[in-house]
């Protein structure tokens, strides 16, 4: 049935980020644990989400076409340019770069090479009262774009999230807030 009601515009959300293993969210709508820090403002593209599937082909001789399809792997990814810099942030797109100093005067430092700096995510996304949330428990950013710094342009750095699950089973999960959205 053609019905505009179940279009989802989410002209607002938020990206947060918390160490592993804090309080994960439970629903769409209850406000995140304090160890989950909002990353502020992202560039007017919003965040993609984009689920991904390899499959192997398994062939017959006496077959051209596959007699099966094995799933090999799975993954989602989410991206987003942030535009606020700060200390959180910064460490985000530097893959846990280490921020010291304090009153205006800071050093930012690389990570060390081993590092992988495993977090949990959430990405909001809000359509007046529909509420879609997206937890991922252990995520990690696993694409970095460029960080351009223009004349005329508020510098953004963009940042790829992808699942880096350590259960099987709690890759992550989307809360649903719609009253439109009927699991049937």
């Amino acid at each position: 049935m053609l019905t505009n009601k179940e279009l989802f515009v989410p002209g607002n959300g938020a990206l947060s980020v918390a160490p592993v293993g804090s309080t994960p969210p439970t629903d769409a709508s209850t406000a995140l644990d304090a160890t989950f820090k909002d990353l502020g403002y992202i560039t007017e593209d919003g965040a993609t989400l984009t689920p991904s599937m390899e499959t192997d082909n398994v062939m017959g001789w006496q077959s051209f076409y596959p007699l099966r399809r094995l799933v090999t792997t799975r993954d989602l990814q989410v991206k987003a340019a942030l535009l606020q810099i700060n200390e959180v942030t910064l460490s985000v797109f530097m893959g846990g770069a280490q921020v010291s100093g304090g009153a205006g005067a800071f050093t930012v430092a690389p990570p060390p090479p081993s590092l992988i700096d495993n977090r949990s995510w959430v990405l909001d996304g809000i359509d007046g009262v529909r509420k879609y949330r997206l937890f991922i428990p252990v995520g990690v950013v696993v694409s970095l774009g460029d960080w351009v710094w223009t004349r005329t342009g508020a510098a953004s750095m963009e940042i790829t999230i992808g699942l880096a699950a350590e259960t099987p089973g709690n890759e992550w999960k989307l809360f649903v807030a719609d009253a439109e959205f009927a699991a049937t």
